[in-house]
C-alpha cells in the first residue's frame, strides 16, 4: 500500500512539473499569428482592443504592463475573463467586456500569453533604444 501511495505522489509530481516546464518553454504567438487567429476564428477581441491604442477596452500593451510577471492563477483568471466576459470596473472603464462563448481554452491560452508577452517585447525595445 505504501509503495502505491509513493508511486502516485511521484507521478503527480512528475506531471505537474512537466506542465510547468511545457508552459515556460511553449512558443508564444507573434502579433501577426495572434491577430490572424482572432480574425480567422471570428473572435470579437479586436472590436474593442488594439495592440497600442485604447479603443473601448484597454490597449493590449496596457494589459501586458498591468499583469507583467503574472503567475499561472492570474493567467487562468485572464483566460476565464476572455471567455466569459467581465463587468465594467473602475480599473479599465465603464464598458463591460462581453463574453466570447466560442473561444476555446487553447485559443484563450494562446491569446492571453501573447498579450502578456507584449510587456517583455516593450522592455526589449526600450533596452535597444538606449
Amino acid at each position: 500500500m505504501r509503495s502505491i501511495f509513493t508511486a502516485t505522489c511521484l507521478s503527480l509530481a512528475m506531471f505537474s512539473t512537466g506542465s510547468v516546464i511545457a508552459a515556460d518553454t511553449a512558443k508564444v504567438a507573434t502579433t501577426e499569428e495572434a491577430t490572424k487567429l482572432i480574425q480567422d476564428k471570428g473572435y470579437i477581441c479586436l472590436t474593442c482592443h488594439q495592440v497600442d491604442t485604447k479603443v473601448l477596452g484597454p490597449a493590449y500593451k496596457e494589459v501586458a504592463e498591468k499583469y507583467k510577471g503574472a503567475d499561472e492563477a492570474t493567467v487562468a483568471r485572464l483566460m476565464k475573463q476572455a471567455k466569459e466576459g467581465k463587468a465594467a470596473d473602475l480599473v479599465w472603464g465603464q464598458v463591460p467586456m462581453p463574453p466570447n462563448p466560442t473561444l476555446t481554452d487553447e485559443d484563450a491560452a494562446t491569446i492571453v500569453h501573447w498579450i502578456l508577452s507584449l510587456a517583455a517585447a516593450d522592455a526589449k525595445g526600450a533596452e535597444v533604444k538606449k
